[in-house]
Formats: C-alpha cells, structure tokens, sequence
C-alpha cells in the first residue's frame, strides 16, 4: 500500500511534468502543488546553490549540467520526488589579488512532493515478530497434541 502510494505521486509529478512542458507556468504550479516549505512561497525558488547543496548527487549533477531554463525528468531522493529547473547559472571566478575565489552556482527551483516515508527496520521488525510468534503458536500447538498428561491421582483420567 505504502509503495502504491509512492507510484501514485510518482504518476502525478510526470502528469505535473508534461503539463509543464505544455506550457503551465512553473512558479504557479510550485506555489500550488510543491511541498516545499522553504521554497513553495517563492515559486519554487530555492536560490544560488553551490555544488554539493542538493539532496541528491543526481540533483546536484543536473544543476550544473542541464541547460538554463529546461526542465528536469521527475527525480527520486530521500525527500520525495522532484521537478528542477536551472534558472541561472554563475561560472566559477579564479581569486585575484583583491579577490577571493568565488565557485560555480546555480540558481535552481523545484516542485517537491513528499514520498511516504518507508521504515524498512520497522517493517522488517514487524515481520520478523509477526514470524516469530505464529512459530512459536505452531509449537505450542505440536507439543499439545503431541503430549500425553496423566494424573497419578487417577490413573483412569485422561486429559486430551
């Protein structure tokens, strides 16, 4: 169910993706759709950022690599699912004598829809007790048929 959840979301930012590329405008549909607390409000925007500052290296690859302006596919990291769009880009500037080095930034923004969090220790957890304690009803339940209780007292009764 939590996986069906997942595809769903998936499926709705790849429907919000061609919509885009039909020609909706990406700050409107940020402000309405994205999950985003710090960039929602601001269209997407999440500001110059600096190789490294992404949440995923796929992200961070794509920032300074996609071309000004295009649109991402739906990308997958540990917040949930994405929709990036490189706005600007600012090369890296070499230090000088009155200046220090500046890198390479981008100014990207995003739509952000949140993944349902999966705890796998949990479920793993949950599954192996779910095991363990049908097993140990099993075997309970062998020992029961399998044993044989006699009342010294009354040696005539007999227990089933």
């Amino acid at each position: 169910e939590i996986q069906a959840t997942n595809e769903q979301k998936r499926v709705f930012m790849e429907d919000l993706r061609k919509k885009l590329v039909e020609g909706a405008n990406f700050e409107e549909m940020a402000k309405k759709y994205s999950e985003c607390q710090r960039s929602k409000d601001k269209g997407g925007d999440i500001g110059e950022i600096r190789h490294g500052n992404l949440t995923s290296k796929e992200m961070d690859k794509l920032a300074f690599s996609m071309p000004i302006g295009e649109l991402s596919p739906v990308l997958q990291s540990n917040a949930g699912f994405h929709i990036m769009k490189v706005t600007a880009r600012t090369p890296a500037v070499a230090a000088t004598d009155t200046t220090p080095e500046a890198p390479e930034t981008a100014r990207v923004s995003h739509i952000l829809i949140r993944q349902v969090p999966i705890n796998r220790k949990k479920i793993m957890d949950t599954i192996r007790s779910n095991k363990f304690a049908a097993a140990k009803k099993e075997y309970y339940q062998s020992l029961l048929k399998s044993a044989k209780v006699t009342c010294f007292l009354y040696p005539d009764m007999v227990f089933e």
